[in-house]
């Protein structure tokens, strides 16, 4: 069974560190309490959509020679909360068990 390639560059593939916001903390609690929030996320897939405010990750793609491959897993990231996007080769010809990251 042959496995089809995804069209160069419509879906690149990237690495992504991106600083998270919390979520309301819904309890009482006193203003001495209250820390800053500061946390590092990390993530991997392939950019499905974009535009000037937000990219939006898949990290699991199924019948991509399709015109509407399925997606499993989407995850939109704020453009503003990024703080390193690097895009991650998959051309054919890779052998990804030789594959060493370059981070």
């Amino acid at each position: 069974m042959q496995i089809p390639l995804l069209p160069k560059g419509k879906y690149p593939l990237v690495y992504v560190e991106w600083r998270d916001s919390a979520h309301p903390i819904a309890h009482w609690r006193r203003m001495t309490d209250v820390e800053p929030f500061d946390f590092i996320c990390r993530s991997v897939g392939w950019i499905v959509a974009e535009d000037e405010v937000a990219i939006t990750l898949a990290p699991t793609m199924a019948d991509v020679d399709d015109d509407d491959p399925a997606l499993n897993g989407t995850h939109p990231i704020l453009k503003c909360a990024i703080l390193t996007r690097k895009e991650i080769d998959v051309s054919p010809g890779i052998d990804f068990r030789e594959y060493r990251s370059p981070w």
